[in-house]
């Protein structure tokens, strides 16, 4: 059966399958989706799910009823390997013990499902779930309806990296709010019933922004903006100076995105939350007297702590006495030897390894585990604009490791070490970077070589279905017995903008939501005041951005030129050069040609005329001029 294997891959299976799967070879890739339709065709009604070794680094398929238990009981577990099928059996289904099966051609796989088909066809028949159905049904505790698993199915995916692009105002920042709950907490976003095209209700956008700003709190959403002097040091790590009683010490601190990443990587690690904790209570039971310690080899220190993010450390010396400058020992540098007690590097090595001991004891701080890092939270970086910063330079080696098959928990995962700490770093598979990029931006061409290999560009653009109320109907401005209809404006305007320049260049639906705003209000002069508004400080200067100031083609865009002269916002007249130059023939080449351009004044009327709009997109129904 052949079937394009993204699409059957985001069809059947969830986000972690997808991903293990993509860092395959195509063979790999064709076995597994060849093995799975031979199992559905054997078993239509069996549950089907799959789990992921992380040590081994390998998923295999599980085949039985899931439905009554959130962990599964399978009956048979499948790993596919270029053409050999490795089976084990379950004891409860098939005999006193478990068993191993080695089907080393592929084209066996028939024949095998059919004899286990005669042995347990009864307890093979479940509901028929794939890995994505079971998000739902475990939040709701019953199977779920053909409706909500559609639903699932069409919300859940969210690609690892992707940007959002598109002309300004097309609600690119609007958007990342919705897809960075969508990747964080995808259930939850499914359970909003939020509809991808239509767009969400009021409602739904209240709860989605609720939920957006907990993740966001609880430090699973962060969001940071690009900028031209924005760079590595501040991104990934670099040095600090700080100052301690006038002593100056630099620290490597970590940036936005080493935070999170390391977050993701360590997700609900109990013993790092104690140690957080440990850490605090210490800096309170110091913060007068100090305490004093000793090294592994017996040396005696008094350690104190006087704020910022180092410990004060005073060899051969007690409470009493002349305690000099000291020492700094970083408390980064404890975390580090918590998570790897051999790391290098680590300044006044002695003096941290006994503080982290000391922590142990009255604290009860436990011995550092992995985490179950399959079982961790997804996590989201926000980067807003992110065009307008050097991506090489912010960046650095880690734009390899943001790749989805070079990223921690997949084969071809690669690991760093970082310049400034040298710490061991790789970018978790359960942390998603979403950005927004504007392609007005001037900066766009070089972004696009650099990034569209390792991110999936989702484009937005303007939406004029938001400019339409319940009804579907257009929102109108009523005043003066006039109408202006707000979708009729916006379109005649990108219609103009495409033939003069391109469709990157469009206006957004975002500049006149704040005009419909005050429509739904009721408040129809208010949404007047904001429709001219928005035209004077957004619109009128960003087609002069967009057209380098040429003004003839900004009054074709606002369709000045079909408008009486008592409705032209952008008023023109001949230079006269006489004038200005005498009577030359110097200047007489071009003097016929050149055309003198001024908008109105802000505080002109025309502002605040309907008929200044409407005459925008149709013309025919302004007044003519009184000759």
């Amino acid at each position: 059966m052949e079937q394009d294997l993204e699409i059957f891959f985001h069809e059947n299976f969830d986000k972690r399958t997808i991903e293990y799967l993509i860092g395959q070879n195509k063979q790999r890739q064709r076995i597994f989706m060849q093995g799975y339709h031979k199992v559905r065709e054997c078993f239509p009604k069996c549950d089907i799910y799959t789990t992921h070794n992380q040590k081994d680094n390998y998923r295999q398929f599980r085949i039985g009823k899931k439905s009554d238990n959130k962990n599964g009981k399978p009956k048979l577990s499948m790993d596919f390997s270029n053409s050999t099928v490795w089976i084990w059996k379950n004891k409860n289904d098939f005999g006193s013990a478990d068993a191993l099966d080695l089907l080393e051609d592929f084209s066996n796989l028939d024949e095998y499902l059919r004899i286990v088909k005669v042995k347990v066809k009864d307890s093979m028949e479940g509901n028929g779930n794939n890995p994505k159905d079971y998000l739902v049904e475990e939040n709701n505790d019953q199977i779920p309806t053909k409706s909500k698993v559609k639903n699932m199915k069409a919300n859940y995916f969210s690609p690892l990296n992707q940007i959002l692009y598109g002309p300004p105002g097309t609600g690119k920042t609007y958007h990342s709010i919705q897809a960075a709950v969508k990747a964080a907490e995808p259930e939850a976003y499914c359970e909003l019933g939020i509809n991808d095209k239509a767009g969400a209700t009021a409602e739904q956008r209240t709860a989605l922004t609720q939920l957006y700003n907990d993740l966001f709190n609880a430090g699973r959403i962060r969001f940071v903006t690009f900028h031209q002097s924005y760079g590595y040091e501040e991104f990934v790590e670099g040095l600090k100076a700080s100052s301690d009683d006038g002593n100056i010490s630099y620290d490597v601190e970590a940036g936005v995105f080493k935070k999170i990443c390391e977050q993701a990587t360590q997700g609900d690690n109990q013993e790092n939350d104690q140690l957080e904790w440990a850490i605090e209570q210490f800096k309170l039971e110091i913060e007068e007297d100090g305490a004093s310690l000793k090294t592994e080899r017996g040396k005696e220190f008094t350690v104190q702590y006087h704020g910022n993010k180092t410990f004060r450390v005073f060899p051969n010396a007690t409470i009493h006495e002349d305690l000099g400058k000291g020492y700094p020992v970083s408390i980064d540098n404890i975390r580090k030897l918590y998570r790897d007690t051999d790391a290098d590097g680590i300044y006044n090595s002695s003096y941290a390894k006994a503080i982290l001991n000391y922590l142990k004891e009255p604290y009860k701080v436990p011995d550092y585990s992995e985490p179950k890092y399959e079982q961790n939270k997804n996590f989201v970086l926000i980067i807003d604009e992110i065009n307008r910063g050097n991506i090489s330079k912010i960046f650095g080696e880690l734009i390899t490791l943001i790749e989805p098959s070079k990223r921690l928990g997949q084969s071809e995962a690669i690991e760093v070490s970082l310049p400034y700490s040298g710490d061991k770093f790789s970018v978790p598979d359960n942390l998603y970077i979403i950005g927004t990029m504007n392609t007005a931006d001037r900066s766009l061409a070089l972004m696009d070589t650099a990034l569209r290999r390792r991110f999936d560009f989702v484009e937005m653009m303007p939406d004029y279905k938001v400019l339409h109320n319940e009804e579907n109907q257009p929102y109108k401005i009523e005043i003066e017995g006039f109408e202006i209809d707000l979708v009729l404006l916006l379109k005649t305007l990108n219609k103009r903008i495409l033939a003069l320049y391109d469709r990157e260049h469009e206006l957004g639906h975002a500049f006149l939501m704040p005009v419909v705003k005050e429509i739904i209000a009721d408040r129809h002069e208010a949404a007047l005041n904001e429709l001219a508004n928005c035209f004077q400080n957004k619109i009128i200067p960003l087609l002069a951005e967009y057209f380098f100031e040429d003004w003839q083609k900004i009054c074709l865009v606002l369709g000045d030129n079909q408008k009486p002269k008592a409705y032209q916002l952008i008023k023109q007249a001949d230079i006269d050069y006489e004038a200005l130059f005498g009577d030359s023939d110097e200047v007489a080449d071009f003097a016929d040609d050149v055309q003198d351009f001024t908008l109105i004044d802000n505080n002109s009327k025309l502002w605040k005329q309907a008929l200044t709009y409407i005459g925008m997109y149709k013309a025919s129904q302004l007044p003519k001029d009184e000759d």
